[in-house]
């Protein structure tokens, strides 16, 4: 990732100094244009002053007047120049940016609970093998925790343990869960892309098209209908909707498969600005290093807390 988080701050430096120039060069010649246009003015009001019927000194006067409106002349042709020399500059679009949406939660949604996901002494089994003997942990309120360990060593099963507050598991009474699963959507619906996510969203509309732009969602593509996007389109579209949704805690399984990196570094950004709780499953180093205040590992049937921030 390094290599390509450096040549895209490299790209967005050049794209923001090129836009930064742009918009300096419109600016000096709009600045430009206006003061020309001041000074006509200036000169147009002392004209009309200077114009005195029955004066004895009429053709003097006459003759100053002639002058000023020549000068005016000029004035109005230079900024009409300085304003077209702005109108053909070539556009520069601004750098791209991460949607830096400002996550918030009701005061319904509000946890006060200093750990809302507690497991005391769990134990578990999957057919015969032992998953889980005897372990504890606690989720702190508002962090980002992580779970790693080997394939099979129960990071899916913990999380379904917590959705259904199986023995040993303890969640607070207010918590409002969202659980993002591996392949555990169907498309049974015809709604448009913004239209699914305005459900139960307390966003505004241009809140969710910037997240849906940070996304990779254009312009062109938030009237699509659900049934006609990509798989990967699909995904970013679930967890955008679980990040905007009414919720208090996300259980997210591997958040990060499936995303180019464009996608993954959005996703970065959001989950870093939620402000809720989020227990995710992942082995991706960015997310570990970038997002996860508490890193668990399961390992030899217990849940090791190997880093807390």
């Amino acid at each position: 990732y390094s290599d390509y988080l450096r040549q895209q701050e490299e790209e967005r430096r050049s794209q923001a100094a090129k836009y930064e120039q742009y918009v300096e060069e419109r600016d000096r010649l709009t600045r430009a244009a206006e003061g020309k246009r001041k000074q006509a003015r200036r000169i147009d009001q002392k004209a009309k002053g200077a114009a005195k019927p029955n004066s004895s000194e009429s053709g003097g006067r006459l003759g100053h007047q002639k002058s000023m409106g020549s000068k005016q002349k000029t004035l109005h042709k230079a900024a009409k120049s300085m304003e077209q020399r702005a109108a053909a500059l070539e556009d520069v679009e601004a750098p791209a940016s991460i949607a830096r949406i400002r996550f918030r939660q009701t005061e319904a949604l509000a946890l006060h609970n200093p750990y809302p996901i507690r497991g005391t002494e769990i134990s578990k089994l999957y057919g015969d093998k032992v998953l889980f003997e005897n372990t504890s942990f606690h989720i702190p309120l508002g962090a980002k925790v992580a779970l790693t360990g080997g394939n099979g060593t129960g990071k899916t099963t913990l999380m379904q343990m917590i959705l259904n507050q199986e023995e040993g598991i303890e969640v607070s009474p207010k918590a409002v869960i969202g659980h993002f699963a591996q392949n555990g959507y169907k498309c049974n619906c015809n709604l448009e892309v913004l239209e699914f996510l305005r459900e139960e969203c307390d966003y505004s509309i241009s809140e969710i098209r910037s997240v849906l732009a940070s996304m990779g969602f254009g312009p062109n593509d938030v009237g699509k209908k659900l049934p006609v996007l990509s798989g990967g389109e699909i995904i970013k579209l679930l967890l955008a909707k679980m990040l905007l949704g009414r919720y208090n805690i996300l259980l997210m399984d591997e958040p990060g498969n499936f995303l180019d990196l464009p996608g993954l570094e959005a996703l970065e950004a959001l989950m870093k600005g939620y402000a809720g709780t989020i227990v995710f499953i992942t082995h991706d180093k960015r997310l570990l290093d970038n997002v996860a205040d508490v890193v668990y590992e399961i390992k030899d049937r217990r849940l090791n807390r190997i880093r807390q921030r």
